[in-house]
């Protein structure tokens, strides 16, 4: 069974997606706990979430967005394998499939890396940099061979133990398209400041980064435990500690989670380290991320109904008004749950102290419908009872594009709602 989904706002804000209510309906009691969802790159681990009749993908679902970099107006093509496995194909805004970033399954991540790869004799460096002195490093990302070559920046010389260093990253991502374009996007990299590049791998990710000894010899010498602060490019910071474990293990531990967690890297991101001030010890960190799509076309079908819910997007874009107002992209649970969510950043700034009430909805042609809003929190609101009659009546359909304008909120709330509607349907 194949069946769709177009990401839109509220998939994004609440971090979950709902399953279509038909495919539920067939295949929602031999569903699990968990989905195995697979992709062209690799194996994800889903949870499902069972409620009221529905289901949806909840936890590792925005990991999994953010990981693929999904985005309002993408299009997640699904088969179902049976047994709560799912095979994924995803499409961008311009109705191309993406180019998927390396992933490895974390339940057999050893089995995905290379047979060298070791927590002790770790270090990944790409390459390491004096100031405007470029190093004649650069290494090989096409074999295996590749990954035992010694790193020794121009004008230091360096122990024999710490040449001893093996750059180790997986050989799938060696032969990433995406990891290539990143590496040479982090290879343009300059500074007069001295800098070293690091492969974010699983370990990193997990744990702490290790320090190459050639840079702590050089630039951190006789410092066996202090704080480092690390700043980003939008001038947020975070003060990581440096630790010296052995003469030849330095770390970056306490502190780096965060770092990893706020900023969001991933496996293959590449991370440049720069020492601004020697004397406080800063490093500005620049991160280069896998973005490149490279495209394999869609259906006809399919991109026209991509090219059309975009052109229905725009027009409702061009609304403007003096009054507030929201939009909301029409989806399955909105069309047959009989509710839908208000923005928080609009009924935290318009609809503020109230957890009950009643707005009337008025559309184009006059006619009216009385819905009751509710607001169990401060920053959630939706509208329900009432809802469900004003869908059936406008005849609203998943991707149609709707808009609240609230024009009274003295005595009784009233809401003018124009409908943006999506003029293409795959049968």
């Amino acid at each position: 069974m194949h069946f769709y989904e177009i990401i839109h706002t509220s998939i994004i804000t609440d971090k979950r997606l709902e399953l279509p209510k038909g495919f539920t309906v067939k295949h929602g009691k031999e569903l699990s706990d968990h989905a195995i969802v697979k992709v062209p790159n690799g194996i994800w681990h889903i949870g499902l979430k069972k409620a009221e009749g529905a289901t949806s993908f909840e936890n590792g679902w925005p990991e999994f967005m953010e990981f693929y970099f999904i985005c309002v107006g993408h299009i997640l093509l699904f088969r179902y394998d049976g047994n709560s496995e799912f095979q994924l194909h995803i499409f961008g805004k311009d109705a191309t499939e993406i180019d998927y970033p390396s992933h490895i399954d974390n339940t057999n991540h050893d089995a995905e890396m290379t047979s060298t790869y070791s927590d002790d004799d770790e270090v990944e460096v790409v390459s390491i940099h004096s100031g405007s002195t470029q190093s004649n490093y650069e290494p090989s990302m096409t074999s295996e061979s590749s990954l035992n070559q010694k790193a020794e920046p121009a004008g230091h010389k360096f122990s024999q133990e710490s040449r001893k260093q093996r750059t180790v990253v997986p050989t799938r991502l060696f032969h990433s398209k995406a990891f290539q374009a990143t590496l040479k996007a982090a290879n343009e990299f300059r500074s007069e400041n001295p800098f070293y590049k690091v492969t974010m791998q699983a370990s990193y990710i997990k744990a702490n980064v290790r320090v190459p000894n050639d840079f702590a010899h050089s630039y951190l010498r006789n410092i066996t435990q202090t704080k480092i602060t690390l700043g980003i490019s939008d001038g947020r910071t975070w003060e990581v500690e440096y630790v010296l474990r052995t003469p030849t293990e330095r770390r970056l531990s306490r502190g780096w989670s965060r770092f990893v967690a706020d900023n969001h890297l991933k496996e293959g991101n590449v991370c440049v380290f720069e020492l601004v001030d020697k004397e406080k010890i800063q490093m500005n960190v620049h991160i280069f991320r896998q973005q490149k799509r490279f495209p394999r076309k869609l259906t006809p079908e399919i991109k026209n109904y991509a090219a059309g819910f975009q052109a229905t997007l725009e027009a409702a874009k061009g609304f403007t008004s003096e009054n507030p107002f929201f939009k909301v992209v029409m989806h399955t649970a909105y069309i047959n749950g009989g509710m839908v969510t208000v923005p928080a950043v609009f009924a935290t700034s318009h609809l503020t102290n109230i957890t009950q009430m009643v707005i009337t909805l008025r559309v184009s042609d006059g006619r009216t419908w009385e819905v009751v809003y509710i607001s169990p929190t401060p920053t959630s609101g939706r509208i329900s009872q009432g809802w469900g009659e004003f869908v059936a009546d406008n005849n609203l359909k998943e991707g149609d594009v709707c808009v609240f304008e609230l024009v009274d909120r003295r005595k009784n709330f009233e809401m003018n709602v124009y409908i943006f509607r999506l003029k293409y349907s795959i049968d």
